[in-house]
């Protein structure tokens, strides 16, 4: 009776290690998907940021077409 008790706190064990286990995977999987998607996000504002930057170039040289005005003029 004594070693089908210690088996039986054996298989405890081997459950409750599963469980953390498993836990710990997923709580791995969740910090990797926020990594993720922080990686997409800081990609899609450098984008945007890059895309702004160039309409104000193009907004700048149709102005400085227009005006007749240049960056040399200003200086």
């Amino acid at each position: 009776m004594a070693g089908q008790r210690g088996h039986g706190q054996e298989e405890k064990k081997k459950q409750v290690a599963a469980e953390l286990k498993k836990e710990e995977t997923q709580e791995n999987f969740r910090i990797s998907t926020v990594y993720i998607v922080a990686i997409i996000v800081g990609f899609s504002l450098l984008h945007g940021l890059g895309h702004r930057h160039y309409d104000r170039l193009r907004v700048l040289e149709k102005w400085q077409e227009k005006t007749g005005i240049s960056d040399e003029d200003t200086k």
